[in-house]
Order: structure tokens, then sequence, then C-alpha cells
């Protein structure tokens, strides 16, 4: 699933550059998270997406927190950390 997510995210040229990725054990459930993070020299812009890609029963779900900042990169980590903070907080069931 991982390696799926993470291949995935490089082949689509929209998305920035991954700058971070890992699998993280969330509530007895495995997400695939990876970090991208690209900043625009032209308007000084930093674009950063935090996903996380899980699977239920076959069917993936995926979460995501994105940020367009023109701001210090003390905001962008406080954005990524608390993005995975909340991502620690996703409880999901089998549907039983």
């Amino acid at each position: 699933m991982h390696g799926f997510h993470f291949k995935g995210r490089l082949s689509n040229t929209i998305n920035p550059p991954v700058i971070f990725d890992t699998i993280e054990k969330i509530n007895d459930r495995y997400f695939s998270i990876i970090i991208m993070d690209t900043l625009n020299k032209v308007n000084q812009m930093h674009n950063i997406k935090v996903a996380g890609l899980t699977t239920i029963k076959g069917n993936e779900m995926e979460f995501y927190y994105d940020l367009k900042i023109k701001d210090t990169s003390i905001k962008v980590k406080e954005f990524i950390n608390n993005s995975l903070r909340l991502m620690r907080t996703i409880r999901l069931s089998n549907g039983t």
C-alpha cells in the first residue's frame, strides 16, 4: 500500500516534491503518510500537503491537509505537526 501511495504521488506532476514518507500505526490501522512541500520562488509561496492513506475491506481512504502560505518556515513546521496530530486522532471501524 505504501509503495503504491508513494509512487502515485510521484507520478502526479501537480503534487509538490515528497520531503518525508513513513508508515504509522494509528489505532490498530496502518497509514501510509506522505508530506510534500515546495516553495514557489517567484511569489515566495509554500505549498504543503500532508496525506495519509489506509484501507478498509480493500477500499482506500485518504485523508489530506493542504496549506498555501506566504510566511516563515516556522508556520510550515507547525502546520505539518498539527496535521500529523490530527491524523493520529482518526478512528475507523470495519463497518460491522
